[in-house]
């Protein structure tokens, strides 16, 4: 039921579990609220100790706005790993240097890879649009149902009533 016994930064000795406890895990997904208490990102992901870097790298870059919600999930990520600092292909070489001059010990992976997490997320825009989307690294797309939606908000206006 909880696979998370094997996280060694989450299952400390001290705190060693003890039926019926459960420890924390990552598993629940981030979400952001609008003012009004409207959801308007949710992003969660697969991915062991990378969980909490993928949601914080695609929720960064979300938030930022200049992004397309595919693309916040699809761009390379980092990862701190102990001593080391796991950077995904498709950043910079410059930055990656710069990095390691500043005594980072930057590990470089060549290409996008699964072990980076395996982010989802879906935004409900300010103007009404929605967007999904799944990271490819682990298989995952994106799909808004309007249908679906449609049907869902018609059912939210009769209780309102």
């Amino acid at each position: 039921m909880n696979n998370m016994l094997g996280e060694s930064d989450l299952a400390l000795a001290s705190r060693a579990p003890r039926p019926p406890d459960r420890i924390t895990s990552m598993m629940s997904p981030t979400l952001v609220l609008a003012a009004d208490g409207a959801i308007r990102l949710v992003v969660g992901s697969s991915g062991s100790a990378r969980i909490r870097s993928a949601v914080t790298q695609v929720l960064t870059r979300a938030l930022d706005g200049s992004m397309s919600l595919r693309e916040c999930i699809e761009s390379p990520r980092i990862h701190p790993e102990g001593e080391l600092l796991d950077c995904e292909g498709g950043f910079d070489e410059s930055l990656l240097d710069a990095l390691a001059g500043a005594g980072e010990r930057v590990v470089r992976w060549p290409a996008r890879n699964l072990y980076f997490g395996g982010a989802q997320a879906v935004a409900a825009h300010l103007d009404g649009r929605l967007e999904a989307a799944g990271d490819p690294r682990r298989g995952g797309a994106g799909q808004v149902r309007r249908d679906q939606l449609r049907r869902e908000r018609a059912a939210v206006r009769r209780r309102r009533r």
